[in-house]
Parts: structure tokens; sequence; C-alpha cells
């Protein structure tokens, strides 16, 4: 992984893109109100935010939100995507014209003028016509047409914005946002001088990244997850998101069990009810499942902080992490954070890093506060 950071930051590697947000941290101290929109896996919430001098932040409208009425490998039509995400804004909208802070969680290239151009969807998502598309200008153009004014729009990805949150009094070393639920990524402030696209830009300072690290492709996968990949809408590509997240935990357990009626659509749910089921081999093969999961998640978190601590070996690192599987507890197990966090001390040891020490944060409404502190940065 740490390898793979370092090619992706070169523009090196298709693997891990390693894509700079076009905002820099240096001097920013950001105030006023901005519209935040979250579009996960699963949900799209909304809310007004408002920044305080101080870095206070806090929603003053909202958060309203809904379940995307998408499917999981079926078509959903872009006129929908456009107009689901416009109605729920207009419920929270004000007759001034704010600034957007656009938490979008897919792969997209940032762009200087803060947009993001969609490169391809995941987590079996597919929205036809949208790819090549800048998707925040997409949708201030349907909200212009709803009669909601917008000023610029900022696009982030999810990571990003969980490490935005994630900054605000924290006096770390390093700062890393990450993200395990329906998919799985990370992203991480970086010094501009290490990024190709950063330095070509002009960029200085501190830059956030999203590494797109759920393409990585993890050695010693199993015979399952090639099984998976093959019957997924995209082979080949996001093996470790595939490992790891929520989409597919529920299709790696009837790959297991094909004889179990598992309804798979449920993600990492039907592994909670499975290891409640006692000591079946159900509840055992969801157990082993749910614990790969998180030391794969500690596995590649290892990676980045061996690259971000080069040379050094003594630092303090704030990870500020979201989705709803980062924060699970399986019924008699430990929960998966502290399964990610014990492991990554261990690997952090093995690796030649004892001293440095990585703390788990988690902030509420991250990736809506964390959008919107990005778009009123100057």
């Amino acid at each position: 992984m740490a390898e793979w950071i370092g090619q992706g930051l070169a523009n090196q590697a298709d693997t891990t893109r390693c894509l700079p947000t076009f905002v820099c941290l240096d001097g920013a101290d950001p105030s006023g109100l901005a519209y935040a929109l979250d579009l996960g896996g699963s949900n799209l919430r909304a809310a007004v935010v408002r920044i305080g001098g101080t870095g206070r932040i806090r929603l003053v409208r909202g958060p309203v939100g809904r379940t995307m009425p998408w499917q999981r490998g079926k078509p959903f039509a872009r006129e929908h995507f456009l107009s689901t995400q416009t109605e729920l804004i207009a419920q929270i909208a004000l007759p001034q014209p704010l600034p957007l802070g656009y938490c979008f969680s897919y792969p997209a290239l940032s762009t200087p003028d803060r947009d993001a151009i969609l490169t391809r969807w995941t987590k079996e998502i597919d929205v036809p016509d949208m790819v090549g598309q800048k998707v925040g200008r997409l949708l201030s153009d349907r909200l212009a047409a709803r009669g909601i004014t917008s000023g610029r729009v900022t696009v982030v990805n999810d990571t990003v914005a969980a490490l935005m949150a994630g900054i605000h009094g924290s006096g770390a070393d390093i700062h890393i946002g990450q993200v395990v639920g329906t998919g799985a990524n990370m992203a991480a402030l970086m010094p501009a001088a290490r990024i190709a696209a950063a330095t070509a830009a002009g960029m200085k300072g501190l830059v956030p990244v999203n590494l797109e690290s759920g393409n990585f492709h993890p050695p010693h996968l199993a015979p399952m997850d090639q099984a998976l990949d093959a019957d997924s809408s995209e082979p080949g590509r996001q093996r470790l998101e595939k490992a790891v997240s929520g989409a597919y935990l529920g299709k790696l357990l009837a790959l297991c069990h094909p004889q179990a009626p598992i309804d798979t659509a449920a993600g990492a749910l039907v592994l909670m009810d499975a290891m409640g089921q006692g000591q079946t081999g159900m509840a055992r093969s969801a157990w082993r499942l749910y614990r790969r999961s998180a030391l794969l998640t500690a596995a590649a978190l290892a990676g980045l902080i061996v690259w971000l601590t080069l040379p050094a070996s003594h630092a303090t690192v704030r990870i500020a992490a979201e989705g709803a599987l980062m924060w699970s507890r399986p019924p008699g197990k430990p929960a998966y954070a502290r399964l990610v966090g014990r492991s990554l001390k261990q690997v952090l040891g093995h690796l030649g890093r004892p001293a440095v020490r990585a703390r788990f944060c988690r902030r509420p409404e991250a990736n809506l506060r964390g959008s919107a502190l990005a778009a009123l940065i100057p």
C-alpha cells in the first residue's frame, strides 16, 4: 500500500489514484453559512451549516435525509438522481445564495474550480450519462432550474469530508479520514510538494488527498473473493473494497454458504444477524469475514501511516473515521474499531513504527460539517 501511494501521487499508478482536492488549508480561517449535501452509498442528507471564526461548526437547518431510491446492479436515471438531491436541498433552502459543499462518495477527479469529474461508479451503482461530467455543475444547474441559487460548489469525497471535520482542535502531527461502510476508502492531508498534480497547479502547503484506496488489490485474497469479483459490475476493480465493505460482505457470506437463504442486499447487517446465532457454522463464517475486514482495514491504514511518517518514526495520528461498519459492534464480539486499532498497533510495531500513536475519533455529522468547511475555505 505504501508503494502504491507513492506511485499514485506521482501519477504513475492506475490502482491508487491519489486524487488531490483543490482546497488548501494553510492559513485558512473560514466562517459563514453554507449548504452541505452528503451523497453516500445508501443515504442522502442535507443541511445548512454555520462556521464561526473560531472554527465552531453547527447545523442551523436540518439535517434532512432520505434513502437513495436506486438499486444495486441496476441503472438509475440521471434525471431522478439529480431531482432527488435537489428536492432535499429545497427543504432547507434559504433565500440568499450560499456556497455548497457536496460530499460525493464516488471516484471523481477534482478540478481547480473545486468541481469534480466523475470517473466511474462503484458500490454496484450506475447512473448512465454521468461519467466524464462535472457533478457539481450538473447539480447547481438543476438547483437553479428549481429556483435555488447556490454559490460556488466544492465537491469533496466522503473521506475528505471526514478528514476536514476531524482537523479542528486536533493538535496531531498527521490527519487521516477513513470511511468503512457501504464502501471503503481513505484520505489524508499531504504536503503539496509531494503530489504531482498539486505542484502542477501551483498549490502549496497541506492538501487533502482522496486515495481511492478501495481500488487497491491486496495480496492473499481467497477463492470466494475471486468469485465475487468475477460476478461484479466491475471485475478487476475495487478489490480491497470488495473484501472489506458492507456492500459486499453479505455476498461473501453467501459464497461461503451457498445453500443458505441469505439476503445479500442487506450487506453487513447479514453478518450481524449471523453472529448472533450462537456456535453455528454460519456464525463462525460471519465472524471470520467481519474480523478479516477489520484486519485488512488496519493493514491499509498501516501502509498509509508508513508513507506519511517517512523518514520520521515518531508521530501522533488522528484518524477521523466514519461508516456504519467502522462503528459497529456484533453481539458478544469486539467492536470493529477496536479490532482495527489493536491490529494497527501490532502492524506498526512490526514495520518499525512502535512510537507512532494513532487515535480514532468520531465527529457528529462529520460529512456535512466537513464538506461545509471545505466550501467556505477561500
